[in-house]
């Protein structure tokens, strides 16, 4: 809710994969742009992961954080947090959800 509230986007972007800079080739296959080929919309479409990624890190405990400090993605954070935990019952991850 609280990335929801901030701006809607930060949620999108961690219910959906982060935002990958592409283009057409000349074989007309979609590959990634180099980063100065990114235009302004990449640039927002990022800052708006970021931000969303930030929240959601600043936010955790640290036992939490060290479970998904390594994470690039606003999505896996989420996803991580979610997974069944080592000897953990299923009545606790669905109570931890």
């Amino acid at each position: 809710i609280y990335l929801k509230s901030r701006d809607f986007r930060n949620w999108l972007s961690v219910k959906n994969d982060p935002h990958i800079p592409t283009k057409l080739n000349d074989k007309n296959e979609l590959v990634s742009k180099s980063e100065d080929e990114w235009d302004e919309d990449d640039f927002r479409k990022l800052t708006i992961h970021n931000k969303a990624l930030n929240i959601l890190l600043v936010s955790l405990d640290k036992t939490e954080y060290n479970l998904v400090r390594r994470c690039t993605s606003a999505h896996k954070v989420d996803y991580e947090l979610f997974k069944m935990q080592p000897n953990e019952s299923i009545k606790n991850l669905y109570n931890r959800f």
